[in-house]
């Protein structure tokens, strides 16, 4: 694959040092999730936490609207780590 084919990652700062820290925990026991995940990480433009243009980027806590092809109907769920749990959907999406 191309690196034009390969779509860019913007990560906050505080979202870049959890992901980090999550994917080398699961890297370390051997999940092959998060090596690709600390591939992706180190691919990713980090910038500071209160960056304008993260207005409209997801983020750790951001509610996320999705759909798989083939039939299946759109899913939100809030992008998390373990350590931040937000079991209520969003008001509105």
């Amino acid at each position: 694959m191309n690196k034009s084919s390969i779509p860019d990652i913007t990560l906050p700062a505080s979202d870049y040092q959890r992901l980090e820290q999550l994917a080398r925990v699961g890297a370390d026991q051997g999940d092959v999730d998060a090596r690709f995940l600390l591939i992706e990480i180190n691919r990713a433009e980090v910038v500071p936490d209160r960056a304008a243009r993260l207005d409209s980027i997801v983020t750790m806590g951001s509610w996320v609207t999705f759909w798989i092809p083939w039939g299946f109907p759109p899913q939100t769920r809030n992008w998390c780590t373990p350590k931040i749990i937000r079991p209520n959907e969003p008001k509105s999406r």
